[in-house]
């Protein structure tokens, strides 16, 4: 039987961002009635055992925060020069976002400058849910050229060492301040640290290169096997997301990517691999004009834009597509 090997460019990194903001966008439509204005009550929102199988697409997160690590390793320069030009990219895309559609209409919830500049940096979320990711990717690009030329010597000792050295962060944390999500700097530093060993995992596979690494016979039932493990995890996360000092994302996240990797290498999917590339191309953008649509402050203004139905698997398709839209032009200008 013919022999597959997982092949893992630029494409399949667009493809796996395009599954990733669906998920996301699939996680936000479907996760309860917070998400909407009190007009938009419709009976799904109100079914708890829908709404908690949904959170499982949560992992959407790890799957981002899985490729920075991945993306880093393939760095030409792992510098700082390299860290303030993709943070100042990402500033850009975010706070063009902000200033331009979120502030307008969002600037009764701004509680003075200190307040305001937390929201720039995702350390406050009032103005742009889901913006925590900021200052998420400010710490990776910070941490990551120490991170990574450790990790270059000795990938899998140091891969270790890194990754025990911030569960030990996040323990001490917790045990000198149980409080800590109280003050927004100490919560964001607890977050960060969260998610580090799930950035190194995602360096450490891309240095010794594990998905290449994978062979599988070229037959359907494998292809159909990665879809029925993607639904086992996605379960999984269901019941068990991780406790407090470990996300379990940092197992869920690789296992879904590997599936997907499968999945891609098994098929051509050409028209679907082609959508799912061009979601992945705009996943930034998309990912922050979609929060719009939903964050408290905002909704109000944007949110019947995408109420095009009772039906929030309607919706959730029409956010997907609108959210598209409205990146292309606005990523034709901010890269212009």
């Amino acid at each position: 039987m013919e022999k597959i090997q997982i092949t893992f460019g630029k494409d399949k990194t667009a493809v796996i961002k395009g599954v990733a903001i669906i998920f996301m966008i699939i996680l936000h439509v479907l996760g309860g009635c917070d998400w909407y204005e009190p007009c938009y009550d419709v009976p799904i929102n109100h079914d708890e055992t829908f709404i908690h199988l949904m959170h499982s697409f949560q992992i959407c997160v790890g799957i981002f925060v899985f490729m920075i690590g991945y993306g880093y390793a393939f760095s030409k320069q792992k510098d700082f020069a390299y860290s303030v030009k993709h943070i100042k990219q990402l500033l850009l895309v975010f706070w063009t976002i902000v200033l331009l559609f979120a502030l307008p209409f969002g600037h009764q919830s701004v509680k003075g400058a200190e307040h305001f500049i937390q929201n720039l940096f995702g350390v406050d979320e009032t103005i742009t849910w889901v913006s925590w990711f900021i200052y998420l990717y400010i710490w990776a690009m910070i941490v990551m050229p120490f991170i990574g030329h450790l990790i270059d010597r000795n990938p899998y000792a140091y891969s270790i060492l890194c990754a025990f050295l911030s569960y030990l962060s996040l323990v001490v944390i917790h045990y000198f301040n149980p409080q800590f999500g109280l003050n927004p700097y100490l919560k964001s530093l607890f977050v960060c640290l969260n998610w580090t060993p799930t950035i190194i995992l995602g360096y450490l596979f891309a240095r010794k290169g594990i998905f290449q690494k994978i062979s599988l016979p070229k037959h359907w039932s494998v292809a159909v096997g990665s879809i029925v493990m993607v639904a086992l995890v996605l379960y999984a996360k269901s019941i068990f997301e991780g406790i407090k000092v470990l996300n379990a994302d940092i197992i869920y996240a690789p296992i879904i990517i590997t599936c997907i990797l499968i999945l891609f290498s098994q098929f051509k999917l050409k028209w679907i691999s082609k959508v799912l590339i061009e979601l992945g191309d705009k996943s930034v953008y998309m990912w922050f004009i979609h929060a719009l649509f939903f964050t408290a402050a905002t909704r109000p203004t944007y949110q019947q834009y995408v109420m095009i139905s009772d039906n929030l698997f309607i919706v959730c398709i029409w956010t997907i597509v609108l959210s598209y839209v409205i990146s292309i032009p606005l990523k034709k200008i901010i890269e212009f």
